[in-house]
């Protein structure tokens, strides 16, 4: 029997309820709830019970809630309180997303148009703009961190990025990285990155964003799968593979050089990187559109479930009838309910054997009295007697001939 998630059911601040396990990540574990209140569907993030004492972990959940204050874009997914209980669990209350990540909309698409690619960078750039104008480096930029949610009615992806617990902020007195330490995801994280994540800027997001581009706009990773080691080699040492001819040289030129090695060579902000964007797709008559549609990302967000309760109790049914003799039903007699099987919850549907033809279907067999009686004891004397009086004769009379 599976254990009870303790925290199902359980109301945080008197105002958000845990209703339903989600996911479990490194660090916290995801369910989904609602305002008690009103009724709207949340997220909310609880960090790991291992995690509980350990300040550094317990700060980047504070500034993941930080980060939704101090930007507004429609762009950077919402959080709407950091709550500690008195029991010591932490809890992140965010907006529900309802839709898929890029990583998972480009395994179901592939290769992008170039107009798809060049609006989803410029969202993109524009939600980044605002965490770093607030001081803020992301540093975990990647297709998995952004979450493409339905708009309105014809359902639209719009990005949304999310996950800001290994950010970093610039202002003085917020490191919380040692100076060797590495984090971040390595398909997407620049050399100086490599050699210390402390020491990444801004420039670390816009060349995670000019991977995206490369990534969305040919159907692969600029660098093959490896270690971390090897993945570094490989941006030291070499050039990826030029974009497909359908891309426009312009835009190519656009999302290279968000992939610099070096990072002054980069685009200095994402403001000059979505304007480089737009500027390369006005030359090239791109015309910017949202991404495709997908089924995931069409259906409205679903409502609150119920909270979850113990099962009623299966209701007890009457014990069957005992089988009768095929025939005629008595006089007066209702006619007999033809029995319908019910499918056994573990096995299945039951068996049903096949309808054949009866070929005595229609006719009338007569009964015969006293076929099935024993023979009487009388009579088997007599039979036997007659019998030996029979051989008896037989021998007196023609024993000539023996």
């Amino acid at each position: 029997m599976q254990p009870v998630d303790p925290l199902i059911g359980r109301v945080v601040n008197a105002t958000w309820r845990l209703e339903q396990f989600v996911a479990r990540g490194t660090m916290g574990t995801v369910y989904r709830g609602s305002n008690v209140k009103i009724g709207t569907p949340i997220a909310v993030k609880v960090l790991n019970p291992e995690f509980l004492n350990d300040p550094l972990i317990r700060e980047r959940f504070r500034r993941e809630a930080m980060v939704s204050s101090l930007t507004d874009s429609p762009y950077v997914v919402r959080v709407y309180d950091l709550c500690t209980e008195a029991d010591g669990w932490v809890f992140l209350i965010m907006e529900w997303l309802s839709g898929m990540s890029l990583g998972e909309y480009l395994l179901h698409r592939g290769q992008l148009r170039p107009g798809e690619v060049v609006a989803l960078l410029t969202q993109v750039a524009e939600g980044l703009g605002a965490a770093h104008q607030a001081g803020i480096v992301h540093r975990d930029i990647k297709p998995g961190n952004l979450y493409l949610v339905r708009t309105g009615a014809s359902g639209v992806p719009l990005p949304k990025i999310v996950d800001f617990g290994l950010s970093k902020v610039l202002a003085a007195g917020g490191q919380l990285t040692a100076a060797a330490t590495m984090l971040g995801t390595p398909h997407y994280m620049p050399v100086e990155q490599f050699n210390s994540s402390a020491d990444a800027d801004l420039r670390a997001d816009i060349y995670a964003l000019g991977v995206i581009g490369y990534e969305a706009l040919a159907g692969r990773r600029p660098f093959h799968d490896g270690t971390p080691v090897q993945i570094l080699n490989e941006i030291n040492t070499r050039t990826p593979e030029p974009l497909p001819a359908t891309v426009p040289a312009a835009l190519a030129q656009v999302v290279l050089r968000a992939m610099s090695r070096q990072r002054d060579d980069r685009w200095a902000s994402t403001m000059a990187f979505a304007t480089a964007l737009q500027g390369a797709a006005a030359a090239t008559g791109i015309v910017p559109q949202p991404l495709d549609s997908m089924p995931g990302l069409a259906a409205p967000a679903p409502s609150p479930p119920a909270p979850l309760r113990a099962p009623a109790p299966a209701p007890v049914s009457a014990p069957a009838p005992a089988p009768q003799r095929a025939g005629p039903p008595h006089a007066g007699s209702p006619p007999m309910a033809q029995a319908v099987p019910r499918p056994h919850p573990m096995r299945g549907p039951p068996y049903m054997p096949p309808a054949y033809p009866n070929p005595m279907a229609g006719r009338t067999v007569p009964h015969r009295r006293g076929r099935n009686k024993p023979t009487p004891v009388w009579l088997v004397i007599l039979t036997t007697l007659g019998i030996l009086a029979a051989v008896l004769w037989l021998v007196s009379n023609l024993g000539w001939l023996i």
